[in-house]
């Protein structure tokens, strides 16, 4: 007997999601929201290898989707990450500026550690 799709797309719990995921120097980040079958809730994802914010949008959704998930962006901006210090600013072309201020918090729940900034500056 074949498995209904919402059993075999279950497999990733939304706790199982990390808040925020960057990588080290300077690059490109989006704020987003998912929903799933057993919630929502916003992540960061920032990476060196986009060349656009969707990019990162679009991994993100070919990670999660298959699992259930919608992924909505909310909004992006860049992020310069020399440990300890994070710095959140700026905006993207086409999603607009992400509310820094959450994706900060969000930063610092992952990074406990950091000194976690941001500002409205720059691009």
């Amino acid at each position: 007997e074949k498995k209904g799709m919402a059993e075999t797309k279950a497999a990733m719990s939304l706790d199982a999601i990390p808040d925020a995921i960057i990588a080290d120097g300077k690059f490109k980040y989006v704020l987003m929201e998912i929903k799933g079958p057993d919630g929502s809730k916003q992540i960061v994802r920032g990476t060196k290898s986009a060349s656009w914010h969707d990019d990162i949008v679009q991994e993100t959704r070919a990670t999660l989707e298959p699992h259930g998930y919608q992924v909505q962006c909310l909004g992006g901006g860049r992020i310069i990450h020399q440990a300890p210090n994070v710095e959140i600013f700026g905006y993207s072309q086409a999603y607009g500026r992400a509310n820094h201020d959450t994706s900060a918090n969000l930063v610092r729940g992952v990074y406990p550690d950091h000194h976690v900034t941001w500002n409205n500056e720059g691009y």
